[in-house]
């Protein structure tokens, strides 16, 4: 049974309605061939492990003007190659793991390995600065960062969170809290004039994005490791228990969204839905990575795809198996989910899979993909093989630059 807090006051929400719950089996009304979807295709060199599961729904590769940034986890590296050819630019090492994303913001495309972090030139790879939490040479940095107002803001494994001038590196102010404080391995955001990010010791906090004064401080039920986001003009925030919408104005709960028994992957805001998904946990259930794995088989055939909006679920679906990531686009409308055997979109007003795109024969895992980018109906993925590809959305109108892509490249084959 789904609970929701609204104004600190606990009240049920009713059932879905038997027509709207889960079916047995997870079915796209078109199922597509990635091979006949394909407007160019790089095969990226040097490649162990493209992408990784992650924690947030930044896209991996990212869409830039006229490159297209791609994120290497194993062995950590960054490429840029042409968006209308794929044909590589730059490539820059980042030893020896890279982080799940890039961030282009400012004229400057940031990202980091788990101990460093890196301003690049994004028409050259070139670096501009670099910088680390001083006093720490461990791999500290396990969230992503986020600019605003020529700003950037990150957390690191100390439950230090840290302000920088993101044109130069340097150091504006610095959020300390107690020394027993929990790690930050979120994506923070900025909303209004705070800038708000969570700790693995179950507190939200917001802190002036100025001077880095500490707002307001929200007590959740749970460790929090994933990606703030804007919902409604609230903050959406993942624990390992539960969805919660925070007012960020006092960070005072919204609404409060608990399923007994049962343990939270994945969150993703839509214009109007939130989506979760979630798993019956497995005896004293624990966010240690032993006890992930552990209940990850057992409870495979319990797994839910849940769309809430402010008064409870709108729809309940299957939820795939070995799912990576889940994306939306504001372009689209559409949800974008990365498996194991390729990529599924889905309406998040009813949690339809609209379609899936497939590559039949292919190896176990071998697509499975990290969060797609899309610019002008046309999907940009990057599969743990390091594949980088341009397809074809399968929603065919309205589907603009798809003739000059094809007249420009060949469908498959470029090396780099």
């Amino acid at each position: 049974m789904i609970q929701s807090v609204e104004t600190g006051r606990l009240s049920r929400t009713a059932r879905l309605p038997s027509a709207q719950r889960a079916t047995s089996s997870v079915q796209a009304r078109e199922t597509h061939n990635i091979a006949s979807l394909t407007i160019w295709r790089r095969k990226l060199r040097g490649v162990e492990f493209a992408v990784r599961a992650t924690q947030d729904s930044r896209a991996n590769p990212l869409v830039g003007d006229s490159l297209l940034f791609a994120c290497i986890w194993s062995p950590g590296a960054v490429v840029a190659v042409e968006r209308q050819t794929g044909r590589q630019v730059w490539r820059r090492s980042l030893p020896p793991l890279a982080h799940d994303s890039v961030l282009l913001a400012d004229d400057v495309l940031c990202t980091h390995n788990l101990r460093q972090l890196f301003a690049l030139d994004p028409t050259s790879g070139q670096t501009a600065w670099t910088w680390h939490p001083p006093g720490d040479d461990q791999e500290s940095l396990h969230g992503s960062p986020t600019v605003a107002g020529g700003r950037l803001f990150i957390g690191d494994q100390s439950g230090r969170f840290w302000c920088l001038d993101a044109a130069s590196g340097d150091v504006l102010w610095v959020h300390e809290s107690s020394p027993d404080t929990g790690t930050i391995n979120c994506t923070p955001m900025v909303i209004h004039s705070l800038a708000v990010f969570a700790t693995t010791d179950c507190f939200a906090v917001a802190c002036d994005v100025r001077n880095g004064r500490e707002v307001w401080r929200e007590r959740l039920d749970g460790p929090v490791s994933g990606e703030l986001l804007r919902f409604k003009g609230g903050i959406a925030v993942r624990t390992f228990w539960s969805a919660y919408v925070l007012d960020p104005r006092d960070g005072q709960v919204a609404h409060r969204f608990h399923w007994r028994g049962r343990y939270l992957r994945h969150l993703i805001a839509a214009r109007d839905t939130l989506m979760v998904t979630t798993q019956r946990a497995q005896g004293t259930m624990s966010m240690e990575p032993y006890s992930v794995l552990g209940a990850a088989p057992a409870g495979e055939p319990s797994r839910l795809m849940i769309g809430l909006n402010g008064d409870g679920e709108v729809f309940r679906q299957p939820c795939p198996a070995r799912l990576l990531a889940l994306r939306w686009s504001p372009e689209t409308g559409l949800i974008y989910e990365s498996r194991g055997d390729g990529l599924g979109i889905l309406d998040p007003r009813t949690g339809e899979r609209m379609h899936d795109l497939v590559a039949p024969g292919s190896i176990w895992d071998s697509v499975y993909c990290g969060p797609v980018d899309v610019h002008e109906r046309i999907i940009y993925m990057l599969d743990v093989r390091g594949n980088l590809r341009a397809l074809e959305h399968p929603a065919r109108k309205n589907v603009r630059s798809i003739a000059s892509h094809r007249q420009k490249n060949s469908p498959d084959g470029l090396q780099g």
